[in-house]
């Protein structure tokens, strides 16, 4: 909630600048000449429906000033040497450190490029251009380009504001908002980038320490967005939850079901935190509820699951399966246990039950959870060598890493993945 607030409190924060009316451009340079050819290269023109309102000062105090008054500017023209030597560079820092504005465009612009890399470097700054270099023309074109630039984080911002709002609402809001995603689907799939770097967001820290207990893991999409979703989380001080999940497909419509994924098991994290409402230590219960949902939803997408809560004052481990595979395995100081236990994938059979397991965890033991995007890249062609592929991978090294089991496979020369690959470790060494 804390840090809740203090992005609320921040109004150079990007989140406020979603909904601005026009296209602020600051101009700071003490000489009357560059002024006059901004207004003759970018007078009276518009981008994306807005005006580019041009804003012109002459000194470092009205600069700062100005940029104190007006948090919603998208970008600044700044003399390297406005008054003195460098303190172009001095409202750089401010407006960077003391601001924490990291998202409007700095440009620097000098008389010459002296020493260009290491101000690029140096400094948080997005261009650095000679003033002779800047006609109208070329003013127009890095004022478009800078602005289009700015333009598309804002719609990463509103596509993620959209995302958060249709899994809050998840019935007939949820119906209503995958219509609207189907048929906005062209557009969506221009920001596919941007949507990958929205569900990296969701990803727990990687790796992580929770208790005696080390997480690490590899997310590798197929495409841009990625249908395989992995979580870890700290319940209380006797409980520590994780699950992998593979969705059917990939691409938007299944990275959308992660996220869906994600917002249920978070609901009911945060029922035992408010009341004591147990179900997210009961692993049949939790996909008992997520093939209900699916089912109810309608949305034509299934997904395999494992989902474990380790009780960590006597090492054990409760566990449910959906389907998924291949195998989890955990690797002991000298043997090695496949938890080939079956079950119905998540989101086709209304009839599915879920069962519960339980095993004691060795003392020293590292666990590994894949989706099935391993199998498609492994130098087998059977299943059963590949099973055996995996028991065997603490044989040379019984404190393997996930780099020594991609290496194995060949990972490195795989040009293109052929399906989403996931590959989860917990390690308790």
């Amino acid at each position: 909630m804390d840090n809740d607030k203090q992005f609320l409190d921040n109004p150079f924060d990007i989140a406020y600048k979603v909904n601005i009316p026009n296209w602020k451009v600051l101009i700071i340079d003490s000489h009357d000449d560059f002024h006059q050819r901004v207004i003759k290269s970018i007078e009276d023109y518009t981008f994306e429906e807005k005006e580019i309102e041009i804003i012109h000062k002459k000194t470092y105090q009205e600069a700062v000033s100005t940029i104190i008054s007006n948090p919603d500017i998208t970008l600044a023209f700044i003399d390297i040497h406005i008054e003195k030597p460098n303190d172009g560079l001095e409202i750089v820092s401010y407006v960077r450190n003391a601001l924490e504005d990291n998202n409007i465009k700095l440009i620097i612009m000098s008389d010459s490029l002296h020493d260009e890399y290491n101000t690029m470097l140096n400094n948080n700054i997005n261009d650095f251009i000679t003033k002779k270099s800047l006609t109208p023309k070329r003013i127009f074109a890095v004022i478009i380009s800078k602005l289009r630039s700015y333009h598309d984080t804002l719609k990463t911002i509103q596509l993620k504001n959209e995302l958060e709002e249709l899994v809050d609402s998840r019935t007939v809001e949820l119906i209503q908002a995958n219509d609207k995603i189907k048929s906005n689907l062209h557009e969506i799939k221009e920001d596919q980038k941007s949507g990958k770097a929205i569900q990296e967001k969701m990803l727990p820290d990687n790796p992580k320490k929770i208790q005696r207990y080390n997480f690490e893991y590899v997310w590798k999409p197929a495409l841009y967005l990625s249908g395989d979703i992995l979580d870890y989380f700290e319940i209380d001080e006797d409980h520590i939850g994780f699950y992998i999940a593979d969705v059917s497909g990939h691409g938007i419509s299944s990275a959308f079901i992660t996220i869906y994924l994600k917002a249920i098991i978070h609901q009911y994290i945060g029922r035992y935190n408010a009341n004591g409402d147990w179900t997210v230590l009961d692993p049949p219960k939790i996909l008992d509820i997520i093939n209900k949902e699916l089912l109810h939803e309608d949305l034509d997408k299934h997904l395999t699951m494992f989902y474990g809560i380790i009780h960590t004052k006597d090492n054990r481990l409760i566990y449910s399966t959906g389907g998924h595979y291949p195998y989890p395995v955990i690797f002991g100081k000298n043997d090695s246990i496949s938890m080939d236990d079956k079950g119905f994938s998540l989101g086709n059979f209304d009839s599915a039950k879920y069962q519960r397991y339980e095993l004691s965890l060795p003392e020293k033991f590292s666990m590994l959870l894949m989706t099935d995007g391993i199998l498609d890249i492994m130098p087998f062609v059977s299943n059963s060598d590949k099973e055996k592929f995996i028991l065997e991978l603490n044989d040379e090294n019984s404190d393997f890493k996930i780099e020594d089991i991609l290496n194995k496979i060949g990972y490195a020369d795989c040009l293109k993945l052929p399906d989403d690959l996931t590959i989860l470790q917990i390690k308790n060494y």
